[in-house]
Parts: structure tokens; sequence; C-alpha cells
């Protein structure tokens, strides 16, 4: 199965008619945190948030099944870059989560202006942009949910003896 979703993947990167954005994320690791608590949560975007979120009641994160995302992220990452970097060099536009969502205002609006001018589209208005660009308001993790992990500091220790990232 695994092969046969990136047959078809590459498949419709190959269509002259699809623009692509590949966003990628640097710190794999929180992506797979990220992922495990929103499974926990139910969270998976900001609006999906109720005032009882259930966020207080995070179980434990498992260490292995976090190695083993991080580790298929990685691989996702570099075959989908290469494949794009030889099949479309030029037809495509590389992203980075982490430098695309920042604190960074004038930042925030380049970022969308490239996007918006790569996809052919008019840019949103600037009430959007500061809406769901500003780190606050579309980040779902922070550094006070990651504490109410009960095996935060163990998973942190872990991955800091091994390299992941």
């Amino acid at each position: 199965m695994y092969r046969k979703s990136i047959a078809i993947y590459e498949r419709m990167l190959m269509r002259p008619d699809v623009k692509i954005l590949l966003l990628t994320r640097r710190n794999l690791l929180m992506s797979a945190i990220s992922g495990q608590i929103a499974e926990q949560t139910g969270i998976w975007q900001t609006w999906d948030k109720k005032d009882d979120d259930g966020q207080n009641k995070l179980e434990a994160l498992s260490i292995p099944r976090l190695e083993r995302t991080v580790k298929y992220l990685s691989e996702m990452v570099d075959h989908y870059s290469a494949f794009l970097q030889k099949y479309r060099p030029d037809d495509h536009l590389h992203l980075v989560y982490e430098y695309f969502y920042t604190e960074d205002r004038e930042l925030n609006y380049k970022n969308v202006t490239d996007v918006c001018s790569f996809l052919s589209v008019s840019l949103p208005p600037s009430e959007f942009i500061d809406r769901y660009m500003q780190p606050e308001n579309a980040r779902l993790g922070s550094s006070d949910l990651l504490k109410q992990i009960p095996n935060y500091q163990d998973i942190m220790d872990y991955f800091s003896k091994h390299t992941h990232e």
C-alpha cells in the first residue's frame, strides 16, 4: 500500500495543470508530537477547539511511535523534495512551516504574497493574513501544552540522545 500511495501521488504531481506547494517542517519531532496530541484530543485545527478541549488530560505519548513517525516523515520529505526537484524544478514552491508562520508581520505578508503570486490568485485582505499567519492564532502547539504531556521530558531526553531531525 505504501508504494501504491507514492505512485498515485507522483502521478498527481506530474500533472502540468496542478500547482504544487510543498509544505514541510524542519522539526519533524514536533510534527510527530502534534499528530499524537491531535489524535488524543480530536483537535486538528484551531477551529476544532472547544472551551473544554481535553488537552489537560493528555496521556503519555509513545516514544517508539514518535521515532517511527519522524523516520517516515523524513523519508517522505526527502522523497518528494527530490522528486519535485527532478521533474518539476521550476514549477513548485517549497515552504517551510517554521519560516512560514512567524511573529514578523512583514515576512508573513511576503510569504503570502509569494504563494498568491505562484498560484496566480489575489492576495487576501490583511485582516485574514494577520489572523491566520500569526503563530498564536494559527498554531495549536504551545510550550504550556507540551508541558501537559506526562512523559514530555522523557521524549526530549530520548531524542536529544538520538539525532532524528
